[in-house]
């Protein structure tokens, strides 16, 4: 019987900003984003996932939180009179995980929905009316209640409440600037799906299948992105990680405004690696580029 191993690597993200400071969100104050209209919908993929697609228009009542930013944590989604016979109210609760950017005066942001419980998931445009709040707290976390009507399909017209609660990422935020002639603030930042990767149970000389890497560039500005790796022991993952044709200690990479790359990332296990489980963490790194 041959021997195997446990391979799990996680990704994280990192940056480095140029022209304007930054600082994490926990940094600022509570801060509330009130909408004044906008749209969100779901498209549903499967009768227990869906993909979430907002734009919200509006304006913060305290400072502005700008950025791009990722979020996780749970959507529930209620419409109320629904035609019958279907009962009073209706819904869906679902782990949500959205990416996006936030500005002066909107909102947007893409996502998905995996049902956690209630009714199936389904397609709808949800137009959003002028009672709804996004509330980015001083704790990473955020609270969202939206409210709108059914835009098209069979429940048109039917109110909506969209509630939200979770955790939320904000790799920068800007720092207005006072006098007569301001710097244009330009914000770095990108984005790294999926966050973690699992090559699962392979043998010594065994390469592993290749699992596909998306680096976003969500900010306002050119990046070039570099690669780094740390093993929570030894150094397999920094010798053996490959991404694309290079180890990828050594990737390299320019990525455009709203563009991406998507390198394939692959284990070449040695035959004389030690058994067991290993871990580890690839770290991508974006400089802006003037």
């Amino acid at each position: 019987m041959k021997k195997k191993l446990s391979i799990l690597i996680a990704l994280v993200l990192a940056l480095s900003l140029c022209l304007v400071t930054a600082a994490p969100v926990a940094a600022v104050d509570e801060s509330t984003f009130i909408v004044g209209s906008g749209t969100y919908q779901t498209v549903m993929v499967d009768a227990e996932t869906g993909i979430i697609l907002a734009t919200l228009e509006g304006e913060w009542v305290d400072s502005s939180v700008i950025g791009a930013f990722t979020a996780t944590g749970i959507g529930n989604h209620y419409a109320q009179s629904p035609p019958a016979p279907a009962p009073d109210t209706w819904g869906t609760t679902a782990d949500v995980s959205l990416s996006g950017t936030m500005s002066a005066d909107g909102i947007t942001f893409v996502g998905t929905a995996v049902r956690t419980d209630g009714d199936d998931i389904s397609s709808e445009l949800i137009s959003l009316d002028a009672n709804g709040t996004i509330v980015i707290q001083s704790d990473d976390s955020f609270v969202a209640a939206l409210t709108g009507v059914v835009a098209d399909g069979p429940n048109l017209g039917t109110p909506v409440d969209i509630d939200m609660t979770g955790s939320i990422f904000i790799p920068s935020t800007t720092v207005g600037l006072l006098g007569e002639i301001n710097e244009v603030p330009v914000i770095t930042a990108i984005s790294v799906t999926p966050t973690e990767i699992n090559f699962g149970n392979l043998y010594l000389g065994q390469t592993s299948p290749v699992k596909t890497i998306t680096v976003s560039n969500a900010g306002g500005v050119a990046v070039g992105i570099t690669t780094s790796v740390t093993d929570a022991e030894g150094t397999f993952f920094a010798d053996n990680l490959w991404l694309d044709e290079a180890v990828a200690t050594a990737y390299t990479a320019p990525i455009a405004v709203g563009d991406s790359v998507s390198p394939g990332a692959k284990v070449v296990v040695p035959s004389d690696a030690d058994l067991g489980s290993v871990t580890g963490t690839l770290i991508f790194e974006a400089t802006a580029v003037e």
